[in-house]
């Protein structure tokens, strides 16, 4: 088997202390080991978080992911003073507003993607079953999630859904797939919660 030697073509320092990330010595890949510690070290850049423009109306408790991507994201609902209808696209540098959702809501969840999104559950002013399906311009209501939550979350396409978890009137464990026409009862979560993330599609969440 190769040794690193014989694969860079140079041997790993030994040194009494870590170089600092700011070290011209050190570049990303970089091996050296720490005599002081007796450990191997590496040294990983990471990216970093990037501040851009804000939406155009400040809001909380909306659906933003997992509908569309860094440069096509979809943002709807939320809690303004009140449950808040307003959705707007997001181009990859700034938010524009679109077709408002049917009815004003939050704590919702969604799936899919800027041109193909579904906006489902949350609460208007208690919690809500209803689900909405974007077009790229506008929202049309479709069938209804079987069971009315609101912090609840979804993943998958506007085709094939999945929506689990929430609250109403304690936290829930209740999981439904959508087929792009109904939703069905599915296997339930091992651990009923509320206010969680989802990802993925709806067979690999």
């Amino acid at each position: 088997m190769a040794d690193y030697r014989e694969i860079k073509g140079l041997k790993v320092p030994y040194l009494s202390s870590d170089l600092p990330s700011a070290s011209a010595n050190t570049q990303e890949g970089g091996v050296w080991y720490n005599s002081s510690t007796g450990k191997l070290r590496a040294f990983i850049a990471f990216d970093t978080w990037a501040t851009t423009k804000s939406l155009g109306t400040a809001r909380y408790a909306l659906a933003v992911g997992p509908a569309g991507t860094q440069t096509a994201g979809l943002a709807h609902g939320g809690l303004i003073s009140s449950a808040s209808a307003l959705t707007e696209e997001y181009d990859g540098s700034a938010w524009t507003e679109s077709g408002d959702l049917n009815t004003a809501k939050r704590s919702h969840a969604s799936a899919g993607t800027q041109t193909a999104c579904l906006s489902f559950g949350g609460h208007t002013t208690t919690a809500v079953a209803i689900n909405e399906e974007y077009n790229g311009s506008a929202w049309s209501e479709e069938a209804d999630l079987n069971l009315a939550r609101r912090h609840l979350a979804g993943a998958g396409v506007s085709t094939a859904a999945l929506a689990f978890g929430g609250y109403h009137p304690a936290n829930k464990n209740e999981s439904e797939t959508w087929n792009g026409t109904a939703w069905t009862e599915g296997n339930n979560l091992n651990t009923a919660r509320a206010n969680l993330g989802g990802l993925g599609i709806s067979t690999a969440a």
